[in-house]
């Protein structure tokens, strides 16, 4: 713990591992596409692009990039993580626990929805890095009042547990209960998954853009979802 260093402000340790991790051998980092600068330029692979935080952010430029090239996403979710705070200057750690949350790529479709228009691109591919982190704070007072003061300073990769790829609709639909073909409400769906309603209605919502399911009538005041018959599954 003593040997790690800080990223640089406009570039935090996780970005930075992850894309030495993901380059190509035939792969440049940085390197100016139009009015962007890309991760990683490969011409063998397109680009690939190492998006830690909001995965909205990445529209505009994927409308650039996908208008000339292959592009390749690859997003962290953090299965398990340690907080770990550090006094005022970042000089000592204060102290080091492990957090209770753990991500999942259900949890995520209010952020995944918002590349809808992408995720069936035929040069579009989405992995998520399911990773164990380290997420490094400091006690400057500049913090959220929830964490009373305390920022966050830095992630950094402890491993990389596993990578599930999103490219075609039968990726996304394993993301569903197996053997589901509905129809289910939100609140059923939900409770098959292990999420909350709105998480539930965030992935339902993603996946009638992409055709995957469609609305068949209402139970009560709730809509009924099944698959829609263009993913090839009885409807």
């Amino acid at each position: 713990m003593n040997e790690f260093r800080f990223g640089e402000l406009r570039e935090r340790t996780l970005h930075r591992q992850l894309k030495s991790h993901f380059l190509p051998a035939d792969g440049v980092q940085e390197v100016a596409f139009g009015r962007w600068i890309a991760d990683i330029w490969s011409p063998s692979q397109g680009i690939i692009e190492i998006q830690t935080s909001s995965l909205s952010k990445l529209r505009p430029r994927l409308r650039d990039f996908l208008a000339h090239t292959l592009v390749t996403v690859i997003h962290p979710v953090a299965l398990k993580k340690s907080v770990v705070t550090w006094n005022a200057d970042q000089t000592s750690i204060v102290r080091e626990r492990r957090s209770p949350a753990k991500g999942r790529i259900e949890t995520l479709f209010r952020e995944v929805g918002a590349l809808a228009e992408f995720l069936l691109h035929p040069g579009f591919t989405l992995w998520f890095c399911l990773i164990e982190e380290r997420e490094h704070r400091c006690e400057d007072g500049l913090g959220s009042w929830r964490r009373k003061g305390v920022s966050k300073v830095d992630r950094e990769l402890v491993s990389l547990v596993e990578l599930k790829k999103f490219r075609a609709p039968r990726d996304w639909l394993e993301l569903l209960p197996e053997g589901w073909l509905g129809p289910s409400t939100n609140k059923e769906l939900a409770q098959l998954l292990g999420l909350r309603v709105n998480q539930a209605q965030s992935l339902t919502n993603c996946y009638k853009k992409l055709g995957l399911l469609e609305d068949v009538g209402v139970s009560g005041r709730s809509r009924l979802l099944r698959l829609s018959g263009r993913t090839g599954n009885p409807g």
